[in-house]
């Protein structure tokens, strides 16, 4: 009785040869948030999981035993002024007088040493000044940069010690997927990304079923590991959708190369014996012929058949266990009714 098998047509065409690996998107940029000064907690002004821009205010610790600081480094400097001033007086008075001869030289310097003297109290007092505004300042806990707050790590009245955390930001746009490749193909994506620039590079879930983003191949890592021979790459995408997740894992996808006019086949066609590979071609009256082939490069489904085949030749695809040259087949027939039939659950 004749076989039924299903069968394939050959076709010309250009065949693309992809990387696939899995990659983790990693955050360009991740702080914790820390407090710079000591005291308690006024304020909060982020709520968990929203999206803060650089310089947004986050939060605010007591800020008066600082501003008493300020207020007395201004006091300070003030009254230095005022001794500044008088002294300043008193030396040019004492530089007429000892034109005069009324006044011995050793009391002009004196009074010099002592202007002086201020002069440099006003210094130090002004950097007094200028530190605690910055001390004063830190008590607003605003955002170094743009991104997703996570969760408090604080609550409200505690007091907050230099260096406590108060929230962790990661910046979310862009994204950075890294992931490895075999050294083996190495050479060829650097051919590649020298021949395209914004090399595209696809994220897919965990399935590779669902694409979730589009972006481009950034950078390459300088040295290979040598524990697994591979090489780090680094793509980096918008996600202006927010599809990505920083410590995601993706299975990312980009066109390697491309061969022109190659003969293409489905992958399954292709059997291979002692004597090397070959498929099973169908001849005008249904019967069969083993045509011997030389495989090239494949991927997925799909083989590129370097000598051996013609295009528009039918090969046999499924059904091949008792197929040989010669025997009758009945191609791509509708499944019988058994076949159809769903099967009976078991009690």
């Amino acid at each position: 009785m004749p076989i039924s098998v299903r069968t394939a047509t050959t076709r010309m065409g250009d065949f693309e040869i992809h990387l696939n690996a899995l990659g983790t998107v990693s955050a360009y940029n991740t702080t914790i948030v820390k407090s710079k000064v000591t005291g308690e907690l006024l304020r909060i002004h982020f709520k968990e999981g929203q999206y803060v821009k650089a310089g947004d205010l986050l939060a605010e610790v007591d800020p008066r035993i600082y501003q008493s600081q300020l207020d007395q480094a201004l006091g300070k400097i003030n009254s230095d002024r005022a001794q500044l001033q008088f002294a300043e007086a008193e030396l040019a008075r004492d530089e007429h007088l000892i034109k005069e001869g009324y006044i011995a030289l050793s009391q002009l310097q004196t009074q010099s040493a002592n202007v002086n003297q201020l002069k440099g109290m006003i210094a130090t007092d002004q950097g007094q000044i200028d530190a605690a505004r910055v001390q004063l300042s830190f008590c607003k806990i605003t955002a170094p940069l743009s991104g997703r707050v996570g969760l408090k790590q604080v609550d409200l009245g505690n007091v907050l010690n230099i260096l406590d955390p108060v929230v962790v930001i990661t910046q979310m746009q862009p994204l950075s997927v890294i992931f490895s490749i075999p050294q083996d193909y190495n050479k060829r994506l650097q051919d590649r990304m020298a021949k395209v620039p914004d090399l595209p590079i696809e994220a897919y879930d965990r399935d590779a079923r669902n694409l979730l983003a589009v972006g481009r191949v950034a950078s390459a890592d300088n040295l290979i590991d040598v524990s697994t021979g591979t090489l780090k790459i680094k793509a980096r995408f918008e996600n202006q959708d927010l599809s990505l997740y920083p410590n995601q894992f993706v299975n990312v996808r980009l066109l390697l190369d491309v061969l022109p006019d190659r003969m293409i086949v489905p992958r399954k066609a292709v059997q291979q014996d002692p004597k090397g590979y070959h498929v099973y071609g169908l001849n005008p009256d249904n019967s069969i012929r083993t045509i011997p082939v030389v495989p090239g490069a494949s991927e997925d489904e799909l083989i590129v058949i370097e000598s051996g085949l013609e295009a528009g030749q039918k090969v046999v695809t499924e059904g091949l266990d008792k197929l040989r040259d010669g025997i009758k087949v009945i191609p791509d027939a509708p499944p019988s009714k058994e076949e159809t039939r769903p099967a009976t659950p078991s009690p």
